[in-house]
């Protein structure tokens, strides 16, 4: 039942953020606490299913974040415009997503670099997961737990894109 309760769930709190982001709303801890507690009452989770598709959206949130901002730099360094002009017109377009504040909460204290590999069971955003083992990926357009992987069985996956592939 988790591998579609928990995924419906991630979809919703995600609109709600996005809602909520676009009109203004301060995202903080007190209002990660009350996602929370409405996840559990609104989606019927218990505290470590809510507990784990709210982190699962502060990873995803921190992530898009990251990513957005190297493409801001690498749309810099390419028309060769000062970076610091690219990077605050991408943080307007971003800003839905996440600012550098939020970002700062949502990682709390976690480094980027040393979040890079998924384990099955694992509540992830849409994207592609490569296995570590036999190089099979795993590609979702919306919310899903990662499974074992189907061909070796293997737990553990890096997120991926195709230039790195």
């Amino acid at each position: 039942m988790p591998e579609i309760k928990l995924p419906k769930a991630y979809q919703q709190l995600l609109k709600t953020v996005l809602k909520d982001k676009k009109s203004g709303q301060k995202i903080d801890a007190q209002y990660w606490h009350k996602l929370q507690i409405n996840l559990e009452k609104d989606q019927q989770l218990n505290l470590t299913e809510s507990r784990l598709v709210i982190n699962a959206l502060q990873r995803d949130l921190a992530e898009a974040h990251h990513v957005f901002k190297a493409i801001g730099n690498a749309i810099a360094n390419w028309v060769s415009f000062d970076a610091a002009v690219i990077e605050d017109k991408i943080e307007d377009w971003i800003a839905l997503v996440a600012d550098d504040t939020e970002v700062d909460w949502l990682l709390l204290g976690k480094q980027w670099n040393e979040r890079d590999q998924y384990q099955s069971g694992e509540l992830v955003g849409s994207g592609s997961f490569k296995c570590n083992e036999c190089n099979f990926v795993l590609s979702y357009s919306a919310a899903a737990s990662l499974p074992l992987c189907p061909q070796c069985k293997n737990s553990v996956f890096t997120k991926t894109t195709k230039e790195n592939d």
